[in-house]
Formats: C-alpha cells, sequence, structure tokens
C-alpha cells in the first residue's frame, strides 16, 4: 500500500494525525511487514499506510487523545523491532531587460515594480552565467496546474496528485517559469526543468514528507524545492513550557528525524527548505498565533545547521527587511524576496484558474 491521509487534531496547537503514530521498522529487519503486523496486533491498531523505501508504517488507533499517543510512542519505541515512534506531525503550504517576456515590464527596478524580487538577488547578474540550462529542479507541492502556458514546455515530469494547485504553480513559476518566450514572466532559472511531485496540502506529515522525497530524488532532480510548514503552533523558545508543550517540542524532534533521514539519504541532492510562516495567515491551524517564531520551532529547522546539502529559506519584503510572517533565527540560511500581503506586495508568478485564462498575481 502507500502513505494515507489523515484527520487532524493538535497537541499543545501543533497539528497532529489523529488517532495515528508512525513507526519506522529496523533496517536489519528481514521482514518489516511482519514486525509491524505483530506490533499492530498486540496494540490492537490498525495499518493504515505504509512507506515501503522508509520503512515507515501508519498506525491507527482508537480512544487515544494526543497527549496518551504520544505517551505510548515512547512505549513503542521500546520494541526491538522499532527505530522509532512519533505522532504523525503534519504541515501544510501558506497561499501567495535580459529576457523579452511580456511581464517583465519598465516597472522592474522602481518601488513597488512587477519585478523587484529578480532585482533584489540581481537575477539578469547571474542570467549573464547560464539560466540553468541542463539542470532538473524537483519541488514537492500540493499540487500544480501542469498545462500552464508558461510552464509547459520547462516540465519534464510529474508524479502524484494534489489537491490545491494554486501554490505550487506559483512556487515552480518563480523557479523555472519559461523565459524568452515574450509571454508572461520568466523563472528565476527558467531554463531548467522541473520535476513536479504532487502531495495532499493540509493532511501531509512529516513521514510522507520524507517518502516524497525520496521520489523526488530518485527522479534525477539536482535541487529540490519544500516550501511547506512543520510547526508546533507556540514559541518554543518561551519560558516554563507546560507539559503538553513539552511533549509537542518531543513530537517535533522525532518528525526532525524524518526530514533529516530524507536528507541524509540524498546527499548529492540541494534541499531547500522554507523556514517556516509562523503567523496563522489562513487561521487553518498551521500557524504560530499570529506571530513569527524562531526557525527551530519548526520541524525542518535547524537541518542546513547539520548537513551541507539543506538551505533553509527565510523570506525579505521590498525594502530587506523580515517579512511579516516570516520565521527567522541562527537556522536560517539565507533570506529571499517573499514580500508582504498587500496588492502588489508579492512575488509576480504563474498560478491556475477556474477560466480558461490563466492569472499572474503579485
Amino acid at each position: 500500500s502507500s502513505p494515507a491521509d489523515s484527520e487532524i487534531t493538535t497537541l499543545a496547537g501543533t497539528p497532529m494525525a489523529d488517532g495515528e503514530i508512525d513507526v519506522k521498522i529496523q533496517a536489519g529487519i528481514a521482514d518489516p511487514d511482519a514486525s509491524i503486523r505483530r506490533i499492530a496486533a498486540a496494540n490492537n491498531a490498525t495499518i493504515i499506510g505504509e512507506s515501503a523505501s522508509t520503512r515507515i508504517y501508519q498506525l491507527r488507533f482508537s480512544g487515544k487523545d494526543p497527549a496518551e499517543l504520544s505517551q505510548f510512542s515512547d512505549v513503542l519505541d521500546t520494541d526491538p523491532d522499532v527505530q522509532s515512534a512519533f505522532l504523525a506531525l503534519l504541515g501544510g503550504t501558506s497561499s501567495v531587460d535580459p529576457v523579452n517576456d511580456s511581464l517583465w515590464s519598465g516597472q522592474w527596478g522602481s518601488p513597488g515594480g512587477d519585478n523587484w524580487g529578480q532585482k533584489k538577488i540581481d537575477a539578469p547578474g547571474a542570467w549573464a552565467h547560464g539560466s540553468g540550462a541542463g539542470v532538473k529542479v524537483g519541488i514537492i507541492d500540493a499540487g500544480f496546474a501542469t498545462s500552464h502556458e508558461d510552464l509547459g514546455a520547462n516540465i519534464a515530469s510529474t508524479e502524484g496528485q494534489g489537491d490545491k494547485p494554486e501554490h505550487g504553480t506559483h512556487v515552480a513559476g518563480i523557479a523555472c517559469a519559461v523565459g524568452n518566450n515574450a509571454l508572461g514572466i520568466a523563472g528565476i532559472a527558467y531554463g531548467c526543468k522541473l520535476n513536479l511531485h504532487s502531495i495532499s496540502n493540509h493532511r501531509t506529515s512529516t513521514a510522507l514528507m520524507q517518502d516524497a522525497m525520496d521520489r523526488a530524488a530518485s527522479s534525477g532532480s539536482r535541487v529540490v524545492n519544500i516550501s511547506y510548514g512543520f510547526n508546533i503552533g507556540f514559541d518554543c523558545t518561551a519560558a516554563n513550557l507546560t507539559a503538553e508543550q513539552l511533549e509537542g517540542l518531543d513530537q517535533l524532534s522525532k518528525g526532525r528525524a524524518q526530514l533529516a533521514a530524507g536528507a541524509f539519504a540524498h546527499p548529492n541532492v540541494l534541499w531547500v527548505f522554507s523556514a517556516g510562516n509562523g503567523v496563522d495567515v489562513n487561521k487553518d491551524g498551521f500557524g504560530s498565533d499570529d506571530f513569527a517564531v524562531d526557525a527551530r520551532c519548526e520541524a525542518q529547522g535547524g537541518l542546513g545547521q547539520c548537513y551541507p546539502n539543506v538551505i533553509s529559506v527565510a523570506a525579505v519584503d521590498e525594502s530587506g527587511a523580515l517579512a511579516v510572517y516570516s520565521n527567522f533565527g541562527a537556522q536560517v540560511t539565507v533570506a529571499a524576496p517573499g514580500g508582504g500581503f498587500g496588492k502588489g506586495e508579492g512575488i509576480l508568478s504563474t498560478i491556475p484558474n477556474s477560466c480558461t485564462r490563466t492569472l499572474w498575481w503579485a
């Protein structure tokens, strides 16, 4: 079988899969399927999904709240066949002259101009040396509008079924929208080829993300972007954390270990993670109650300091200041243009539309 979607609950404000514990079987076990069947039967659990490449199985328990599940995961950790057992921490996305493209406008260097992000990083200076030709870029996101007129020619492969194509299409355009086609925009690496990997938006655990990372690496991508946040719903640096919040921190560490395993398994891939949006922009539980937090309060936080092939990216606005929603701190590797929430304050890129025409949005 394959990884399964899950309903959502919270532990100390941290989004978790309801009633689920993910169990990773030790690498030396000859028959991991038999091991997980034994564990499930002994603990009155149901196996609802698996990731064969990572030996992670999703077990569903009935009648246990998140705090009880957190404690029970420690019990499962003691089984000799188990490498680790952890709650399914959930993450999601936040909604969002050198070329002849039609929207590369004369506003390019002016305040509020369409292409202020490219100006900020001096994209034309980089294009003098190359446009990414021959490089495959993977993007793991919640879906993509693969028929988009300014993306199609640069798409090498697609896999998976996502449920929200807006964010992924926008990210794909920023990275690799076709350049010099007298149409729309030009991506930062407009000569690259895209490998697009769709996963669900608001029901994505760190275990599912590790599975997606394995698939992205196998597609031949040299760079893989993951603009997902896996936050714990509170400021983890605050003093006097409650017992429930400490349980949340423990599960955050276990989730981070899954993402770390994905990066470690593929050292020749450059993994580009979002530092995370602490602000709950969508009011959907995937933010830290309307304030940005230290990036170490996210599962992906800190990976850039531990692995040379991981970059953690924060967001800045047009003035160069930290974007109001962006996480921050020593765990961040670099900051890139992200903008604000007002019209003209974001990044101009590709998005799908329910109508026949494609929209461009800043």
